[in-house]
């Protein structure tokens, strides 16, 4: 009798320890309804209609940016482009999902535990792209609001990022980083690409001057002289705009950014 209960016992085991990995209706109904970022999550992270948006923009980008080099008569390493990085080459909304799941806000103790674990894995596309235009003779520039002062026992985030992005086959020249936490402006780091002055910024490898060919972004502030709190009211006429498309390519980001601040019309 003893061995049956046992054999019993073994059977259903694994069935019990899986069934805590299986979101059932009731959990995900209790996550829709605890969390207004559900839907945006499950959009972003799920659906085949967010894959195909970030190949159609790398895609349409590159042969833009091809094109804009070959009527420039520009030479080989004597152009950049510039890439925002998360949620335009690496997808960081894991943090939002397991934020979502325990309940709890945003902590930088979560984030960083994340980060250094090399947590973030490459968006569709991006480790395709990133090495197509370095081999095509850019100078692939990631610039990032990730603060790049940040180095205590928990998280170097310079040497992070740098390890995170080789694992996941982005390629790149440089990378700009925030100066501190709260520095969100990254015209003086794209003035430093132009200019070839990074004496005010934190950059991973000096590079003299260049012509910015092309912006890969999934904010409106990952653009030149662009405000979310102007921006989002310019008319979608605005000349501001011209070059989206042409010279700038913007990804598509539901989940956090500059617009949160906005007020919904």
């Amino acid at each position: 009798m003893i061995k049956k209960i046992l054999l019993i016992v073994w059977l259903i085991t694994p069935f019990l320890s899986s069934a805590e990995d299986i979101e059932l209706p009731e959990q995900k109904a209790n996550l829709a309804s605890n969390n207004p970022s559900y839907d945006s999550l499950l959009w972003y992270r799920s659906s085949a209609e967010a894959k195909v948006i970030y190949l159609q923009v790398f895609n349409n980008g590159y042969d833009q940016i091809m094109d804009n080099v070959a009527e420039s008569g520009l030479k080989t390493h004597a152009w950049a482009v510039v890439f925002a990085l998360d949620g335009t080459l690496l997808d960081n909304s894991k943090t939002k999902t397991t934020q979502m799941s325990l309940r709890s806000n945003a902590s930088e103790d979560v984030h960083q535990d994340m980060e250094s674990t090399n947590y973030y894995t490459a968006l569709p596309g991006a480790s395709e792209i990133s090495c197509d235009l370095r081999d095509a003779g850019a100078r692939v520039i990631i610039i990032t609001n990730r603060d790049g002062s940040i180095n205590n026992k928990n998280l170097n985030m310079i040497s992070w990022t740098q390890e995170n992005l080789k694992q996941q086959h982005i390629c790149y020249d440089s990378v700009i980083f925030a100066t501190h936490a709260s520095d969100t402006n990254k015209n003086p780091r794209f003035s430093a690409v132009i200019n070839g002055d990074y004496e005010n910024v934190i950059t991973t490898k000096t590079l003299p001057p260049l012509p910015i060919m092309g912006y890969f972004g999934s904010d409106i502030q990952d653009f030149p002289n662009f405000k979310q709190n102007t921006a989002h009211d310019y008319s979608t006429d605005d000349e501001q705009f011209d070059d989206f498309g042409y010279k700038y390519f913007m990804l598509p980001n539901p989940t956090q950014g500059s617009w949160l601040n906005n007020r919904l019309k």
